[in-house]
């Protein structure tokens, strides 16, 4: 690009969500290196009289590393540490001790320390929790006082015709919730943090099938044409936490429709919470049956109306 637009980006010592650590013209090209943090002082001026000539614009990464470190922190407060050699800190010939290995028809656990945390791209285990990944990329997660969660992470989606506020579904909804092909991968394995990724592979619907020439007319169905879509979950375990970390990232290429993320609770609940405008609403679970038998009790579900490129209608 035009170097004097690069230039433009450019704020303080920060370019591109990093900092400028140097910077170099050879051979008509200006070249920006970068990093997280910097501690050098940089001139734009400097800069702007070096940039004759220069046809063509770099920005280079300093390359880094992420590493797992188990530190403990006092509340509310914070803790500095730093990167040693080994030898500088363990004796490189005193013999070391064999990491505790789960056995899978037991719990381990520790009054001092974490317990390291071990996997493979089907179990991963910690000592506190348990998670067991199937063939259909569902989880099933105990813990150590016997709480079981059986076949949660199902991804459904279904055809939404509502406007930016209500959900809407079409007259004829095709929900999908079964992938077409399922893999799972080995990210980290332990012993601080073990991470799994589990690819499924869905067939979406592209988008509802609208009325010809009647817009304002929510749709009836959903199309016929398909998208390919991967849905990824990672699926992490760490050292001392009692519970599960999941991310869901997937490319969404589809219209009129939304995507749940479903976990089954380990006990029935009595009540559930909601977000409100104004407050969190709290309602007893057979709200869905006494709307169907009244449904003027809770009015605002009833006015739906469609997205559309002319905005929403009631």
């Amino acid at each position: 690009m035009d170097p004097a637009v690069a230039l433009s980006f450019v704020h303080g010592t920060e370019l591109y969500g990093q900092h400028i650590t140097d910077w170099k013209v050879d051979d008509g090209t200006l070249t920006f290196t970068v990093a997280r943090e910097t501690s050098v002082v940089f001139d734009v001026d400097d800069l702007r009289a070096a940039i004759d000539g220069v046809t063509r614009v770099r920005i280079e990464a300093e390359q880094r590393r992420t590493v797992a470190a188990l530190v403990t922190a006092p509340p509310l407060g914070h803790t500095t540490v730093r990167p040693a050699p080994r030898d500088e800190v363990y004796d490189p010939d005193a013999p070391q001790p064999l990491p505790s290995e789960h056995h899978p028809s037991c719990w381990l656990r520790s009054d001092d320390a974490p317990l390291p945390v071990r996997g493979d791209a089907q179990v991963l285990d910690n000592g506190l929790v348990r998670v067991t990944i199937a063939e259909d990329g569902l989880l099933d997660i105990v813990g150590d006082n016997g709480t079981r969660i059986t076949g949660a992470g199902r991804i459904v989606d279904g055809g939404d015709v509502g406007d930016t506020y209500n959900y809407a579904p079409p007259r004829a909804d095709l929900v999908v919730s079964q992938p077409v092909s399922v893999e799972t991968e080995m990210i980290l394995s332990g012993p601080i943090v073990a991470a799994v990724d589990v690819r499924r592979t869905y067939r979406w619907p592209a988008a509802a099938e609208a009325i010809e020439g009647i817009p304002e007319v929510p749709a009836l169905n959903r199309r016929a044409e398909m998208e390919e879509i991967v849905v990824t979950m990672r699926v992490e375990l760490r050292a001392g936490e009692p519970f599960v970390r999941l991310r869901v990232e997937f490319d969404n290429r589809c219209d009129d429709h939304r995507v749940r993320f479903h976990v089954p609770l380990p006990t029935p609940a009595s009540e559930s919470h909601a977000e409100g405008q104004f407050a969190v609403v709290t309602r007893p679970p057979d709200l869905r049956r006494r709307l169907r038998r009244d449904p003027a009790a809770h009015l605002p579900r009833l006015l739906l109306g469609r997205r559309g490129r002319r905005g929403r209608t009631p």
